[in-house]
């Protein structure tokens, strides 16, 4: 070779080889957006399921407690004031609720007492329901059930069941 002549750069199957740039392709972009895509919309899925999750179970939570404040008050009457409840009674909420809080406008607590097949003028069932539409839509309840009888169980039991 001559020395005043440049050297021809190195080929590669016949083609000048030149210095490689590290860059992502357009094909890797697009890869990889849809890969974060996909993450991100599994975790919006998640944190929408687990909200909805939560919301039920504060409601049924809060629906539970209503019912049973119910049911403790009613186990406080006596037969006479037992047999005067209506047959079915909407209850007011704000009688356990303060408005404004958990489920208080989406809540409706129903209480039905009807008498027990066979004892009728010695036993009354009470039902206390309580419904409620979830934030995905669906309608839920929570149902508490008690038997009340005159005298009271202790009595019923030890002194007109054994007979």
């Amino acid at each position: 070779m001559k020395a005043n002549q440049p050297s021809s750069p190195p080929t590669l199957y016949g083609r000048a080889k030149t210095k490689c740039r590290r860059a992502f392709t357009l094909i890797e972009v697009m890869a990889a957006t849809g890969v974060l895509s996909m993450a991100l919309s599994s975790a919006v899925i998640v944190i929408q399921a687990g909200l909805s999750n939560l919301d039920t179970a504060r409601t049924s939570t809060a629906a539970s407690q209503m019912i049973q404040s119910e049911m403790e008050r009613i186990r406080l009457l006596n037969w006479t004031n037992i047999s005067a409840l209506p047959a079915e009674e909407v209850l007011d909420i704000s009688e356990f609720h303060t408005a404004g809080t958990i489920a208080g406008d989406r809540l409706e607590i129903v209480r039905r007492v009807s008498d027990v097949a066979g004892y009728a003028s010695e036993m009354k069932e009470i039902d206390i329901t309580a419904t409620w539409t979830a934030i995905s839509g669906r309608e839920l309840s929570r149902v508490f059930r008690m038997r009340y009888a005159r005298n009271g169980l202790f009595d019923y039991y030890y002194n007109h069941a054994q007979n």
